[in-house]
């Protein structure tokens, strides 16, 4: 195997193990933190959402620190900082104790997840659109793998032996394989090409296409995040509901080959709408009836939608702007994503702690995937295609 081609499968691994340790691992330990503490599931869930409200602050200055300085920096301090704030966690006695590592656990994960691996594989000189398919559907495995692995742990072990064995795992697994593969010498060649301003987000398209996108991420963080406490919430086993979130993970996989074959029979924006309307129908079907039969077609249809998006969003960028400008455009849409995944579980967590119910929290979900397919279908109807017309840049030359 060649150097890039073993780089970007570290890399990939790396995700894989980070997302799934980082993101997917918590949905399983929201209930075994309030029978800890004794704190309500919004409090506990509001430690994770601000974690990634600070993750979308970060995301526009690190997009553009990613362009000014490259990756190599920035995903160190990272992997260096995030086992050691994620063994603290279960030291912690108070709420205040608590909010404060999550908080800075936020940093560490802006400085490791998908915007700098992206930016690290986009100078490979390998096909983009083939490396982020790979890169997504490797990281997608950890919601496959983490939920019910994470889930077994915690009931043979408690949530805080798993939370240490996972600590462990990044500093000794983890650092050192980040630090190999941003070792790397890079040798993408690419035109010089115009980088983004920030009038571009004032245009009136990329505003309904960014708005479009905080509806759509608001919803699918929701369930990710809480998901399990909702389906239990219902009526579920807590154990069906970490299998759902797998399940939804696993579905995630082949839409990464949807990414790579989509120029063949659509466009990037016909495709996103195409994806937004799926998750909309996914979701009243859970609406409608919480059967196990329904929870599990609507695993199937959400979780396929949602594999296609990221590695989508990052094709896009990449093609108008090249990996000379995708740390600065990825940040924006990060910032807008990571708003949509800190806000949403914070208020569904409300929401359902409000109500005897699973109802309100279920209109929810559908309220906000209904705004953002309408956002979507009003750009298809006037042909717009944000990242098309707006952007005078050159034809990406890397191949």
């Amino acid at each position: 195997m060649n150097r890039p081609k073993f780089t970007l499968l570290l890399v990939s691994l790396n995700q894989f193990l980070t997302w799934g340790i980082l993101y997917y691992s918590f949905s399983v330990m929201i209930i075994p933190f309030q029978e800890a503490y004794g704190w309500a599931e919004a409090v506990v869930s509001g430690g994770f959402s601000s974690a990634l409200l600070v993750t979308g602050v970060l995301s526009v200055p690190i997009g553009f620190l990613l362009d000014r300085i490259g990756p190599k920096p920035i995903i160190r301090i990272g992997t260096l900082l995030a086992p050691v704030l994620l063994a603290l966690i279960p030291l912690v006695t108070e709420v205040w104790q608590y909010y404060t590592i999550w908080l800075l656990i936020g940093v560490s994960m802006s400085l490791i997840l998908y915007e700098p691996a992206l930016k690290l594989v986009s100078q490979l000189p390998l096909r983009h659109e083939k490396s982020y398919a790979f890169l997504t559907m490797v990281a997608g495995v950890s919601g496959v793998v983490f939920a019910p692995f994470g889930e077994f742990l915690v009931r043979q072990f408690g949530y805080q032996q798993v939370i240490w064995f996972y600590a462990l795992l990044m500093l000794l697994l983890v650092a050192p394989s980040n630090f190999i593969a941003t070792n790397t010498p890079f040798s993408a060649v690419e035109k010089k090409k115009e980088k983004p301003s920030f009038g571009w987000i004032l245009h009136s398209d990329v505003l309904r296409f960014l708005t479009g996108i905080f509806f759509n991420t608001f919803s699918t963080a929701s369930i990710l995040v809480i998901g399990v406490v909702w389906l239990t919430k219902a009526g579920q086993t807590q154990q069906f509901g970490a299998i759902v979130l797998g399940l939804i993970g696993f579905m995630s996989l082949p839409a990464r080959l949807f990414v790579t074959q989509m120029h063949k029979f659509s466009t990037g924006y016909h495709a996103f709408s195409l994806l937004v309307g799926l998750q909309l129908t996914a979701l009243i079907i859970a609406l409608f009836t919480q059967s196990m039969i329904a929870v599990t077609l609507f695993a199937i249809v959400f979780g396929f939608s949602l594999g296609a998006i990221t590695p989508l969003r990052a094709v896009l960028t990449q093609q108008e702007f090249g990996h000379l400008g995708l740390g600065g455009v990825n940040g924006i849409i990060a910032f807008v994503t990571t708003m949509a995944r800190s806000i949403g579980p914070l208020i569904g967590a409300y929401v359902l702690q409000s109500s005897d119910s699973t109802l309100p929290f279920s209109f929810m979900l559908v309220g906000s995937s209904t705004l953002s397919f309408l956002l979507m279908l009003s750009m298809l109807m006037k042909k717009a295609d944000p990242l098309e017309p707006i952007l005078e840049v050159e034809e990406n030359d890397v191949m």
